[in-house]
């Protein structure tokens, strides 16, 4: 099966919610200060908006996706990081190995994304990229959104800046109560000299307890968490 962000790349950065990111990053930052001489890695880098707010931070930073659009996306935008070097691979997290950090980052649904039989497989990876006192900052997304706010319902959206005068989509999701399983299927329609071009994607997030996710790993410690409308934060080490 295709990669969903194959299409999904270029129109990552709309689904973002500002407003929490601006928590997430003041929370993170008040973790990170005293780490100029270290490493970061960020899992599911996606297009680098967040690792960008946290590179200035460290002296090397890793940023890994499984998709290539992303990446590409990230290399456009990486001339505006100042004061980082930024190694970015395109890698799966499951399976490839990973590059060992002091700080290590799986932001926005990046473990929702991994399937059941998955999951276990990628901790195990992530936690071979942990040095002694690595910390582990990760957010899940929440049952109640997933099932209340998404569901299986459908949401209309029409996007509109300087770069996609008119692109809209039809976001229609659908809940498996028994998996704890969330499927989105996307279809956008890009206005292209007076046609529209559609492109199509589709995903599946599950639903993780966190108690599951520490489970999987040898040793981890959770040392603060921060509780937001769709996702929910932990720093562990």
């Amino acid at each position: 099966m295709s990669n969903p962000y194959t299409h999904l790349a270029q129109y990552y950065d709309f689904f973002a919610d500002p407003e929490s990111e601006v928590q997430i990053i003041r929370k993170i930052k008040e973790y990170i200060t005293d780490f100029s001489q270290a490493s970061l890695l960020d899992l599911g880098c996606g297009t680098g908006r967040l690792t960008g707010e946290f590179a200035p931070f460290f002296s090397q930073v890793y940023g890994l996706d499984n998709s290539f659009e992303m990446l590409e996306i990230f290399k456009e935008r990486q001339g505006s990081i100042a004061d980082s070097k930024i190694d970015l691979r395109l890698a799966d997290i499951s399976t490839d190995k990973l590059p060992q950090a002091d700080v290590v980052i799986a932001l926005t649904d990046v473990l929702n994304h991994l399937s059941p039989a998955k999951l276990p497989l990628a901790c195990k990876n992530i936690e071979q990229a942990f040095k002694e006192h690595t910390l582990f900052i990760f957010d899940l997304l929440k049952l109640d959104y997933l099932r209340e706010e998404r569901g299986d319902f459908t949401f209309y959206s029409e996007l509109g800046n300087e770069e996609m005068p008119s692109t809209c989509f039809v976001w229609e999701n659908s809940w498996d109560e028994e998996l704890w399983e969330a499927r989105s299927q996307f279809t956008f329609f890009h206005e292209e000299g007076g046609l529209y071009r559609r492109n199509l994607a589709e995903l599946t997030e599950y639903y993780y307890e966190v108690e599951e996710l520490f489970s999987y790993f040898k040793e981890l410690s959770l040392l603060d968490s921060l509780d937001l409308p769709e996702r929910k934060l932990f720093i562990a080490r």
